[in-house]
């Protein structure tokens, strides 16, 4: 089945993608993009919102039961194949960015961002790799400030060792060698935002 993405001219286009560790700090990094007007491409969460950190319907997911992103009548393939550029499960939680955002984001803008993982940045290449230029940012923390950032944002302490755990399982700290360029976020939020605009602005080589 062809989606109208299939059929998209997306030549000059870019998307950044934000890889990172759980409390790597990505989301927040990925969210001061939006004041040079570049948007994120959305994804669909099963995972309950977080009302305290003041996320939002629409502006950090869309959040949506496991029934409504993975319907128990199709299969992750069948999903990814007519609905989502790709599909992700984390922990207890799925995640997932629709083929509709991509569409109506990259039809209004040259440049925007996502945020996912590892098996996510490899099926966003899969399927827009050879239509546009998909820049991928790995975020690097250590664990043991990973998981202070965690505790002070409020997150439940077996959430966090399960999520720890998971990045430890996933080699997710061994991912810089998938990205173009590397944010050391382990200081302050202030330099790896100077170090993030110097990346998209272009006067910050990729790793060679």
């Amino acid at each position: 089945m062809e989606s109208r993405i299939d059929v998209m001219n997306l030549e000059g286009k870019v998307m950044y993608i934000f890889l990172g560790s759980s409390g790597s700090g990505k989301s927040k990094l990925g969210f001061q993009l939006r004041q040079f007007n570049i948007p994120e491409l959305i994804s669909h969460t099963s995972r309950e919102i977080r009302l305290e950190d003041g996320e939002k319907e629409g502006i950090n997911y869309y959040y949506r039961s496991k029934e409504e992103i993975l319907p128990p009548d199709k299969t992750k393939e069948e999903v990814l194949e007519t609905e989502m550029i790709e599909f992700a499960e984390y922990g207890d939680d799925i995640y997932g960015l629709s083929r509709k955002e991509v569409e109506a984001k990259l039809s209004t803008n040259d440049i925007v961002y996502a945020v996912t993982e590892l098996n996510g940045v490899n099926q966003v290449k899969e399927r827009l790799g050879d239509k546009m230029k998909i820049i991928v940012i790995y975020i690097k923390i250590d664990p043991e400030e990973a998981e202070r950032r965690m505790v002070s944002r409020g997150d439940k302490p077996e959430k966090i060792a399960k999520r720890l755990k998971n990045a430890i399982k996933n080699k997710e700290y061994d991912n810089a060698v998938h990205a173009d360029y590397v944010i050391d976020n382990n200081g302050s939020f202030e330099n790896s935002t100077q170090q993030l605009f110097d990346i998209v602005f272009n006067k910050q080589k990729a790793v060679s």
